[in-house]
């Protein structure tokens, strides 16, 4: 075999190191944190509660001049009450969203690593068939595989006779 044999061997080589490097990426991403994920839950969330809390007050103290209890303590604990209500249920509503978040980011992760580990044994099942094909260009094909046989101490079995006899036959 001649040394440009063997150069374009291992440039055959190199260029399937590259393409396995290209298939396969070396990180799987990161999962959002809770803490994050609460904070896009809370900037997602926060205004559409703060508008709730001001109209809920606004319609609340509206009701509470029209039956004259403004500026007393049965409607400041109504106000107080409703106010603490809509707290409760944006804690709950940004709290239940950052889960959300969070769950799905850890599944597409878990899901991009699967995707990666896919992409790696089909490169590396490439990468194994290639290498298989640059091995046999080192070996000498053993000829009583071509002709269906295989030597036994020096004696061929049937197969390479058969092709030797058809072809003297044939001469």
């Amino acid at each position: 075999m001649g040394l440009e044999t063997v150069s374009t061997i291992g440039g055959g080589i190199n260029t399937l190191k590259n393409i396995y490097n290209a298939i396969v990426p070396s990180s799987t991403g990161s999962t959002l944190s809770y803490s994050e994920a609460q904070k896009q839950a809370g900037s997602q969330l926060n205004n559409l509660y703060n508008s709730r809390l001001k109209s809920s007050l606004s319609s609340v103290n509206k009701d509470l001049v029209n039956r004259g209890f403004n500026g007393q303590q049965a409607g400041t604990d109504l106000a107080t009450s409703t106010a603490a209500e809509i707290e409760e249920n944006r804690v709950a509503a940004i709290n239940s969203l950052a889960s959300s978040l969070q769950q799905q980011s850890f599944n597409n992760s878990l899901q991009q690593s699967a995707l990666n580990t896919q992409n790696q044994n089909a490169a590396q099942s490439a990468l194994s068939s290639s290498l298989d094909w640059v091995k046999g260009l080192y070996t000498q094909p053993n000829l009583g595989n071509v002709f269906g046989s295989s030597s036994n101490n020096g004696k061929t079995s049937s197969g390479a006779t058969d092709w030797i006899s058809y072809f003297q036959n044939k001469g």
